[in-house]
């Protein structure tokens, strides 16, 4: 967009922004007018908000909240992800209405928000599922051969086979592969001011 272009001028009614089609249609717009909208990466801007506000509102001991609280929220973390993604000024492009204009988050006019739940039901089952595996015995490794810099690894072990000579193994776990690859969040700081 050209620096003298303006942007179009968008109805802000608070009404019609705390109900989530019209928000996001005016969004869709307001990114639009800016060159910033791409329907893949908002999805995936999307996703990563809605997990990212899963665990803190779970961190919160949030057990529900309503629908139109939640998807507010994502919303607010999707507008300042695209902002960021632009290089754009937070100052310059601020979420368009007060703050204390959001829903609130024990209001279930429209229900409890599905998604939310359904995350945390989901944890809960997993967390239940690796309670039972927790019994296992565990490594024998001491803390500090953990304790290592560099790119971590897992320690070799020691297998005994039918062979007479000792193989050796090294076990790969995944989680240390992903957990490399995670990059800085670039709308964290403005979502942690929406509470």
């Amino acid at each position: 967009m050209a620096a003298n272009q303006e942007l179009p001028v968008f109805d802000l009614s608070v009404a019609k922004f705390n109900k989530v089609g019209p928000r996001r249609a005016y969004m869709e717009q307001y990114f639009r007018a800016l060159g910033l909208w791409n329907a893949d990466l908002v999805k995936m801007i999307r996703d990563a908000n809605e997990k990212k506000f899963c665990i803190k509102l779970q961190e919160r001991d949030d057990h529900e909240v309503g629908h139109l609280y939640f998807e507010c929220l994502v919303d607010y973390g999707v507008w300042y992800s695209i902002v960021a993604y632009g290089g754009l000024s937070q100052d310059d492009h601020p979420w368009p209405v007060p703050e204390r204009t959001k829903p609130r988050k024990k209001d279930f006019s429209k229900g409890v928000s599905r998604l939310y739940k359904g995350w945390i039901l989901r944890e809960e089952y997993a967390r239940e599922s690796q309670g039972e595996s927790s019994m296992a015995p565990k490594s024998e490794i001491s803390a500090a051969d953990t304790a290592t810099s560099g790119p971590q690894i897992q320690p070799a072990v020691k297998v005994e086979t039918c062979q007479e000579s000792l193989a050796v193994a090294t076990r790969f776990d995944p989680a240390l592969l992903l957990a490399s690859q995670v990059k800085p969040d670039p709308a964290k700081n403005a979502s942690d001011n929406f509470s």
